[in-house]
């Protein structure tokens, strides 16, 4: 590790000059707190989500003369809401 910090350094140029940080604000009284920072409110927000479509579609296939189907559902067991998966079979008579 000490080999790639050294070679990192000699890949520097010993022309690079670095600009001198300037302060935001300064405060003059050493009682007060001052408090420096952007006011970019926007910069931490979220875009809207897009709009979604208004459901996921079917997944059925004709295998045969039957319809297969799967279905993800939510009921409640004991009180306890589960999520489960359904494999539905329809056949026409």
């Amino acid at each position: 590790m000490l080999t790639t910090l050294f070679l990192m350094q000699s890949a520097v140029s010993a022309d690079l000059t670095v600009a001198p940080a300037v302060p935001r604000c300064t405060n003059t009284n050493p009682d007060e707190i001052v408090v420096c920072g952007s006011r970019d409110l926007r910069r931490y927000r979220l875009d809207p989500l897009p709009e979604q479509k208004s459901g996921l579609g079917t997944a059925e296939r004709m295998i045969g003369g039957a319809k297969v189907g799967i279905v993800a559902e939510q009921g409640e067991v004991g009180g306890i809401t589960t999520n489960r998966a359904m494999v539905r079979l329809k056949i026409k008579f």
